[in-house]
């Protein structure tokens, strides 16, 4: 797995995500993926992160799919 460096404004360059060992998967031809940015998902008013909406034939349906998050504890749940 290696780090694409997807959101260097959030992690440190370098730093191995969970959308990295999904990216490492797809650069070696072990899956195929569709990433799409988001600025807000329903009543939360600001997103600003990538989902993975595809992963295979797997696609997300509305807000379930593909997610993981990252940042401060105090902000679950979108609150």
């Amino acid at each position: 797995v290696i780090a694409h460096d997807l959101r260097t404004d959030v992690f440190l360059p370098g730093t191995v995500t969970a959308m990295d060992v999904i990216m490492s998967l797809g650069d070696e031809g072990k899956l195929t993926y569709d990433l799409q940015w988001h600025d807000s998902i329903g009543s939360t008013g600001v997103v600003r992160t990538y989902f993975v909406d595809r992963i295979n034939q797997d696609k997300s349906l509305f807000r379930c799919g593909f997610v993981y998050e990252a940042g401060s504890s105090q902000f679950r749940g979108s609150r």
